[in-house]
């Protein structure tokens, strides 16, 4: 049947991502056609299209060849005027793929996109503080969460990468700005009431860091963000010790 079809279809397409990089471009190509259908069908599935961002962020590495840079303009195209849903879902492949290759990040070179990115992050993670589970919900919807907000944290912390980018007329996220200042004040805040729930965010970076005793509690992820995002002198001790490659997480 089509449906079985179909199936066994999306089991080899899963398979092949597994691949990552080292794949003929023409997976990479069929891939992009995929993601196209579904960005502009009538009727949005959001699980097919979630499945097919996470086989994109696992091939796209750092966009060596013209396919993989043409899933991340495909993907830029569409942050741009798509529903929030969808740019979550963007935001999360991207976080994937920053950490899965060091020199993802380097090819977002819009500045004008780059700052849509950073407002999108800013605005998700000011609302998390007013709209968030409440304390007996089921633990489904903490997890939907805090796994947004993890998303948003990874992808911002290897943006702060692109601080060094000297072609950007703005510099990105520099710690004396009071736009950086007020971002990391909304991400301590988000780890307080995150705390006060007994949760924490994980995070497919691990982290070799020391934190002061007084934020032991908050999560090592968070740490090395707000460390980053204001420019203390704690960024010196910390280091990233290994990727955790499960595209689950």
């Amino acid at each position: 049947s089509i449906k079985e079809l179909n199936d066994v279809r999306h089991s080899a397409l899963m398979l092949l991502c597994r691949f990552h990089s080292d794949l003929p471009e023409i997976v990479h190509d069929y891939l992009f056609e995929l993601i196209r259908y579904e960005l502009n069908k009538q009727k949005l599935d959001y699980i097919t299209l979630s499945n097919y961002l996470k086989y994109c962020a696992m091939i796209i590495g750092g966009a060596e060849t013209k396919s993989q840079q043409n899933l991340i303009d495909l993907l830029c195209k569409n942050f741009i005027d798509k529903s929030r849903t969808i740019k979550s879902e963007i935001i999360r492949t991207f976080a994937n793929a920053a950490w899965r290759n060091k020199n993802f990040i380097y090819q977002l070179n819009d500045e004008q996109l780059i700052h849509e990115f950073i407002s999108y992050l800013t605005q998700t993670i000011r609302s998390s503080l007013s709209d968030h589970p409440k304390l007996k919900d089921e633990q489904r919807k903490w997890n939907k969460y805090l796994g947004q907000l993890q998303d948003c944290y990874e992808f911002l912390l290897a943006l702060i990468r692109l601080r060094k980018v000297e072609t950007f007329q703005d510099k990105l996220l520099l710690p004396d700005s009071s736009d950086t200042q007020r971002l990391a004040y909304l991400i301590r805040r988000s780890d307080a009431l995150i705390n006060k729930h007994n949760l924490t965010i994980r995070s497919r970076i691990q982290f070799d860091l020391k934190k002061p005793k007084s934020l032991h509690r908050m999560a090592n992820l968070t740490y090395a963000l707000n460390t980053y995002l204001t420019g203390d002198e704690g960024y010196k001790t910390i280091s990233i010790s290994g990727i955790i490659d499960e595209e689950d997480l």
